[in-house]
Order: C-alpha cells, then structure tokens, then sequence
C-alpha cells in the first residue's frame, strides 16, 4: 500500500510547479548593485566581493562546481577552477537548463547565493535551501520569492540557496556512459544522480568555506519545498550527505527512488517512457536520423558506446530538452491526459517526465522502498527533522487541470464541477499528507533518537476576483507556505490576492521564527522570539499532540493537533464517503491509484 502512494506523490512531485514560477517568469531585472570592499571573503578556490543591502551582505553566483560542460555533461561535478582576483558576486548565475514550458537556462549553471547579516558573530546557523519545481524547472533566482534577507537580518543567519541540473541532464543513466570503475569519480559518475551530487557538492562547499561569511559549518539544516523537499529527503538516505548536514526541514516533499533498470533500459524491456535509452530515440527522431521509435532503436542498437556516449554528450540543448511526449513517437496525442481513467495530474502524467533519485547503491540506497530503508538506521542520517504538508496541497494542480476547470486564454477561470473539484482536492491532499508527513514521520518515530516535528498550512485566507473564490479554488495550496517562509508576502501583496496582509505578515512573522529556532536548536519549540505557541515534537501515541497547525487567527490560529493521517484512513474514508455515488468513488480512485481502483470499480 504505501507503494501506491509513493507512485502517486511522485506523480505531484515531478510535476512541483508553482505559481510563483510563472510569476518569475515576468519578474522585471533588477539593477546591479555596487561591490562593497567589506564584502571581500577568501574561499577555498578564491576570493568574491558581494554588496550589502541595509544591514545584510549579500553574495550572488559564486560557482560551487566547475560548469558540467561538454565532456563533465553527465558526470559528477567537479571542483571549480581557481581564480587570483576578487570575483564580483553580484547577480545570480544563470539558471540549468530546463524544457518543460520552453528551452531556456544553460549549462554553466552550477552557482550558489549567500545572504548573511552584518553582526560580528562568526557561528550563525547556516540554512541551506533546495528549489522546487519537480526537478525539471526552477532556479535559487525565483523572483524574490527565495530572497534570504528578512532571514538573514532579523534571525541572525546565514542564508544559502542553489542551483543544481534539473531534468534528463540532472537525473540520466545510460549503459553508453559509464566509466571504468578503477576511474576516479567513476561510482558518482555511473550513478545517475548528476542533480543530486550537485546537492551535496554544494554542501561540500558550504562546510569549507561558510565560516568566512559568518557560519557555523557545524549547524547547517537543509530545507526545501516540493522536489525541493523530496531532494532534502534525499539527502536524509544518501550516505554521501553524511556530516554534511545537523537538520533538515521538509516542505510539501516526500520520497521516491526510482530502479536502474526502469531509468535505463527500452518500455519493452520495463523501461519507463523517459528512461535514457528511450529519451536518446527521440532524440534521434528529432536529429532526423529516425524516422519513428522503432528505426531509432534500431540505429542505437547498432552504434559503439564510443558513439552513443560522444552523440550524447555532443548534442545540442534543444535535442536533450524536446518537446517531447511520452508515447513514443513525436506526433502529438490525441487523447486528454487527464480525467477519469487517468492518473491524478496536472497536465500530463509521469510518462512525460525524466526519472530521477535513481536507486544506483552508491549516491542513494539500492532499496526503493523508502519505508523500509527509513527503518533502519543504518541507511539513513538521523538528525532533527522538520515534515509539513498544506491543507489543500493539490488545488494548484487541480485548478490547472483542464478536466476541472474552464480556460480563458489558457487560464482556469471556473470550475467544470465544484463538488468533483473538491473531492478530488479533499483526498488528493490527504494522501500528500499521508506519504509525505505522517507515514514518514510515524517510520522515523520508531526508528531515531533524534526529534521529529511536523506541521500543517491551513492558511488559505484569499480575495475573491470577480465572480471567482480564490480561497475556494486555490486556498491553502501547495507552495502557498513560501512566502511566509520567507517572509516574502510582497508577490502576494503585489497581486492583490491577500484577504488580510495584516493577518498574513503576522503567520509569517510566526513561521519564520520557529524555522529560525530550529536551525538554532534542533527544536522550535515557542520559536526564536519565545513568543510563539509550543510546538511539540510527533509522537506515535494514539491521544498525544502530533502537529501543529499555521491558520488565520479567526479560524483557530497556531495551535497542536494531534491528527494522524494514514493510508487505511483514507480509504476508508473514501469508501463509505456518503457524497460520492458508485460511479464518481471509481473515478476517483482511478485519478488516485489506479492499481487499487478495483476494489472501487466493481471489477
């Protein structure tokens, strides 16, 4: 069972976009601030000059790897060659390649930010977060969204944010490219897991050289929202992280690992529709060597791993990144890829996304089964752990769906059906929860020392526009929490979407202050300020408090619930939930988990 729902959170969390992406999209440039001489810092590779903005240093684009260009495309990063003279740190670095709404970015991507107070201390908590955007889009340049000033000013740390390779660059494993094990980086290299040693590169970087900008190696906590938090969780199993880290913070995540083979081979051989041997067929489709599936796996089948491994690595962005479906053939499909019968989605389904977080044995655990490599604590890196979820987790996606909703210009503007737009958010949500916070948490529970808190955005107070309820459409949705994590309501603000932008400021002033506490303590506990309602750890006992919940004061406000969500529930509740008739129940189940759907079907 807990299988089916990590198929399913996979299919959400591959698809993690959000609305502030598209926001970003149109975020105008900002001008170039001036250097500042007392932002000079020596790194171990060289020195950079930043600028400082009111009370906090700030530095922009400094390279963590080399740039995984040409024969380093596919291969683990490398340390960054060395430089004399300062490096201005100014702007962000350019964001990796992504295709999934239009090619953009480039490969010489590999840049981290630092925000950091000017306070004397030496030993600030060093908070290092991991974007989201199913690890296909995004960058640590989110249209401010990210911007680690109030955090840095008004909680005294150090603020980290990175870019790391997203989709079949991120996350590709083809037998053509694998090296000599007696080679150097050769386990890293044949891993796959090109996105996630970008991660934990950049972790490296952070424990040689964060105390010249004012923090404390030894307490870092990595967080990260949606893939980003799905990528936390993967440090949290990668014996590679080990020591790299003290905390981490998961937002909205979870955990899939995905086998080799699926990653690798041909979908007749069990492959999946975007394994790398598949991918390097339409690829060769859209080179114009093939002419459809079948002859481009012929002409494969024919070539050298010499010849593969120097097509691969030779070809141009708008071959790995095409515009691509995941039946096969270019042609376009025909069929929605949505509705009933359909997996649960926003507008397409696992098949036309790259796998990622490979189960090579090396970077992360052979076992894909997360659950059992969570119960023993020697595959994985105990330490504090934060785990949350949002109330209505699944609006965003089923608001762009267009099975659920009416589009103007491409824009939902009414739901088809409220009552089937609500169902499918009420359970879709649940089992987010379920497989990214409770089950996780209750696993963990039983098998570290180490605390474990978990948490709820129920905040979903938001502004009618026209005839529409946002808060109905879009309420506490995913990645809702950012900006109040950030403490960044400005996109909101700007947007004119905030019911109460008094309220708001005062949730988020809330949230930033137990993140704060934890990146401190390991515990969040009445937050930074000593002000907040006591937030306790999750316990597995049937009448203790397990969670706390981040609501509108006039809905109850912050307060400790001790709710358990797990997948029993859940289908329990679906299947004697008196609103749903015979055929709706099959539907729904059918969006959910399709591989359960007969026990709701009738079949």
């Amino acid at each position: 069972m807990k299988k089916v729902l990590i198929g399913f959170l996979g299919v959400l969390l591959m698809l993690g976009l959000t609305v502030f992406w598209y926001v970003s999209r149109f975020d105008s440039e900002q001008d170039i601030p001036e250097t500042a001489q007392s932002t000079l810092r020596e790194t171990h590779t060289g020195p950079v000059l930043g600028f400082s903005k009111n009370d906090v240093n700030v530095w922009l684009g400094i390279p963590y790897a080399q740039p995984p260009l040409n024969d380093l495309r596919w291969r683990a990063p490398r340390e960054p060659v060395g430089w004399s003279e300062p490096k201005e740190a100014i702007q962000f670095g350019e964001a990796c390649p992504q295709g999934a709404l239009g090619l953009s970015g480039t490969e010489d991507c590999l840049f981290l930010n630092i925000w950091s107070s000017q306070s004397e201390s030496s030993s600030k908590p060093v908070m290092f977060f991991i974007h989201g955007g199913g690890n296909v889009i995004g960058s640590a340049d989110q249209g401010g969204l990210y911007d680690g000033q109030r955090f840095a000013s008004e909680h005294e740390v150090v603020l980290v944010s990175i870019n790391y390779r997203l989709g079949p660059l991120g996350w590709f494993s083809h037998p053509a490219l694998r090296e000599m094990e007696s080679r150097a980086f050769a386990k890293e290299d044949n891993s796959g897991n090109y996105g996630t040693l970008d991660i934990i590169a950049a972790l490296k970087w952070v424990q040689k050289n964060i105390s010249s900008f004012g923090g404390d190696p030894d307490n870092v906590t990595i967080f990260g929202e949606s893939a980003g938090g799905w990528n936390v969780m993967s440090m949290v199993v990668s014996p590679l992280a080990s020591g790299l880290y003290h905390k981490a913070i998961v937002q909205s995540g979870g955990l899939k690992l995905m086998d080799m083979g699926e990653a690798q081979g041909y979908r007749e051989d069990g492959g999946l529709p975007r394994s790398s041997r598949e991918e390097m067929n339409r690829m060769l489709q859209l080179d114009g060597r093939a002419a459809n599936s079948d002859e481009a796996k012929q002409i494969q089948n024919t070539m050298s791993s010499t010849e593969i491994s120097q097509y691969l690595r030779g070809a141009e962005l708008s071959l790995v990144f095409g515009t691509l479906n995941g039946n096969g053939d270019l042609a376009e499909q025909e069929e929605p890829r949505s509705g009933p019968g359909k997996p649960f989605i926003l507008w397409s389904g696992m098949d036309d996304m790259p796998p990622n977080l490979l189960a090579d044995g090396h970077v992360l655990p052979r076992n894909t089964d997360v659950f059992q490599v969570l119960s023993d604590p020697t595959q994985f890196n105990a330490t504090p752990i934060m785990l949350g979820s949002n109330k209505n987790e699944t609006k965003l996606f089923t608001l762009m769906d267009p099975w659920y909703t009416h589009r103007f210009f491409n824009v939902p503007v009414m739901t088809r059906n409220m009552e089937d737009y609500f169902q499918s958010v009420k359970y879709g949500s649940l089992f987010w929860k379920a497989i990214g916070v409770d089950e996780v948490a209750s696993v963990l529970f039983e098998s570290q020392e180490e605390k474990i808190f978990a948490y709820q955005f129920d905040w979903g107070n938001l502004r009618n526009f026209l005839t529409m309820s946002l808060e109905d459409l879009l309420g506490g949705a995913h990645a809702l929490e950012l900006p109040f994590v950030f403490g960044n309501l400005g996109l909101l603000e700007t947007a004119l979407v905030l019911a109460d932008s008094s309220a708001a400021r005062s949730l988020s002033d809330s949230m930033m202050s137990y993140w704060a506490e934890f990146a401190y303590s390991g515990d969040p506990s009445t937050g930074r300020d000593r002000e907040q309602t006591l937030w306790g750890p999750w316990t597995n006992a049937e009448d203790g408090d397990r969670q706390i919940l981040f609501d509108e004061v006039n809905a109850g406000g912050i307060r400790m619930s001790g709710e358990l969500v797990d997948f029993q529930a859940i289908v329990a509740e679906l299947e004697r939930d008196p609103i749903l008739d015979e055929e709706s129940r099959c539907e729904l189940a059918n969006r959910m988990f399709p591989s359960m759907s007969h026990q709701f079907c009738g079949l």
